[in-house]
């Protein structure tokens, strides 16, 4: 059995720890913050913007990673569209982050709680599509219902001045188009049916029967070469 003087230590370590564990999950819940931020306006840990309609979110997550999903929400996650990691290519570690509309037109994400306590930028729009800084002004960044997290000169949808940015122009930078499989036949018994595009099957047909052959291959170059042969 515990004295009462342990007991009470006890007692007071436990209402410490839950404290301190109540205080660390507001610290990090979930907050949205409607679908834009004007100028000077920012997100910090699991902070979030959602589109109009509710269907596509970006949040400023935990790891450093700020993130746009399919859904309304983190609680409504409905797949992954585009990322500042992704594009980015840095490292993910646990900790303090936050993304800012800059005045200068370059939405950042940065290490710290917020522009007062700001230890070095991690990804930046500006960066990503190399635009020309446009100077010091009004911008802000909203979620749009097309799936499109975009940068724009104004201070929002009704006083909007050309876009600067956007993650759906983000990932066509940094996931170009797939290139068009070069399939050769030998012509001396063999023709090409359809030569399909990068990683699917390259369809051959025999000049001297009815037999078709299929490949499933990625291999661009070189070009391959089919033969029909005997079966």
């Amino acid at each position: 059995m515990f004295d009462k003087r342990t007991l009470m230590k006890i007692i007071a370590v436990a209402a410490v720890t839950v404290a301190a564990i109540a205080q660390d999950q507001h610290a990090y819940a979930y907050s949205e913050k409607g679908a834009m931020l004007s100028t000077g306006e920012f997100l910090g840990v699991n902070d979030y913007l959602v589109s109009s309609d509710h269907k596509y979110f970006v949040i400023m997550q935990g790891d450093g990673n700020l993130v746009e999903y399919k859904g309304s929400g983190p609680t409504d996650n409905q797949g992954y569209v585009w990322g500042s990691y992704q594009v980015g290519n840095y490292a993910l570690t646990p900790g303090s982050y936050f993304a800012i509309m800059q005045s200068d037109g370059n939405f950042v994400v940065y290490r710290g709680t917020g522009p007062a306590d700001q230890h070095g930028w991690l990804w930046a729009s500006m960066q990503d599509l190399s635009y020309a800084p446009p100077g010091v002004g009004n911008y802000f960044a909203i979620m749009q219902t097309d799936g499109n997290f975009v940068v724009y000169r104004g201070t929002g949808p009704a006083d909007q001045h050309g876009w600067l940015w956007g993650s759906e122009q983000s990932l066509a930078k940094h996931q170009p188009p797939p290139q068009s499989l070069i399939c050769q036949v030998d012509p001396a018994d063999a023709f090409l049916v359809d030569p399909g595009p990068l990683g699917s099957p390259c369809t051959c047909g025999c000049a001297t029967g009815s037999r078709v052959q299929r490949w499933n291959t990625i291999v661009s170059s070189p070009p391959l070469l089919f033969g029909c042969g005997n079966d």
